[in-house]
């Protein structure tokens, strides 16, 4: 099953270039604090237009700096803006650092969609991974960037899954022999054809583990071509095999603590509930 890319380019009307009322109303008729029901991207274009008043530029960009930051756009959703005003450019990194927020930027409609940079800060590592995932067409798996940049299957599953996250690259859930689809959302908006299922699926009876040790699962699993669970499983078997000694003396002294604890609860506690229920018990009996 596919799902359609809901991909806009959205442009201010003049009025809310000076006017922060205009503004806001105009930012809440286009991008509402709600989740969107499927990918999404809207790119806002700022070329061509006035100069933007500071209050008007601050009730257009802080609340969807937050929304992207607190995911109220949903996991799915990618944002962008082009402007040529150096300032304009540099008021939105800085909001983007401030927020964490994923901000794309670029200074022209008429520029390649890969002029579509990320505002935030990334490490040489992410930027390494981004350029290369550019460079395989705007989108790649796990396995085509470990090929491609010579990694372990695993980091390159941990660096796409990093930017994922910070939310500058689109994540697509699919089978292990697929391998999940990363996509750049400023190269392959609007023309990678992607399974509707976008988040991770989640099966009964599946242990749950921690977000970065189930990247490293799953990677190692399409490696040796087997489960994660049955590489946690042996993991597991392996660590208690070569800990077995430790864990036994551990719980000897955790039976000798509780034992110690119960004799010195039973001294100090009794005498006290015994008065306690001699002092019930004379308030209970009628006077005279």
């Amino acid at each position: 099953m596919t799902a359609s890319w809901d991909y806009a380019r959205i442009r201010p009307p003049t009025e809310a270039y000076t006017d922060r009322v205009a503004a806001a109303t105009w930012r809440e008729s286009v991008m509402p604090g709600t989740a969107w029901p499927g990918p999404a991207m809207r790119i806002l274009i700022l070329e061509g237009m006035g100069a933007l008043d500071l209050g008007a530029a601050t009730e257009m960009f802080l609340p969807v700096m937050r929304g992207l930051a607190s995911r109220a756009y949903g996991d799915q959703f990618a944002f962008a803006v082009v402007t040529p005003n150096a300032d304009v450019a540099q008021f939105i990194h800085a909001l983007a650092a401030d927020h964490d927020a994923p901000v794309f930027l670029a200074s022209s409609i008429h520029e390649t969609p890969r002029a579509l940079r990320p505002a935030g800060t990334l490490t040489s590592a992410e930027a390494e991974t981004l350029d290369t995932l550019i460079a395989l067409g705007g989108s790649t798996t796990a396995a085509a960037l470990a090929e491609k940049r010579g990694l372990e299957p695993a980091a390159a599953n941990n660096r796409l899954a990093s930017l994922a996250r910070k939310g500058f690259l689109l994540r697509y859930y699919r089978n292990r022999r697929e391998g999940d689809l990363y996509v750049d959302p400023g190269t392959r908006s609007a023309a990678v054809a992607f399974d509707a299922r976008t988040s991770p699926p989640h099966r009964a009876g599946e242990l749950q583990v921690p977000a970065e040790v189930e990247e490293t699962l799953r990677a190692l699993a399409e490696e040796t071509n087997r489960s994660p669970g049955e590489l946690l499983a042996e993991a597991w078997r392996t660590y208690f095999d070569s800990h077995l000694d430790e864990l036994k003396a551990d719980v000897r002294a955790a039976r000798r603590q509780i034992d110690e604890l119960s004799e010195n609860t039973d001294a100090l506690v009794e005498p006290e509930i015994s008065v306690w229920a001699d002092e019930a018990a004379a308030r209970l009996r009628p006077s005279g």
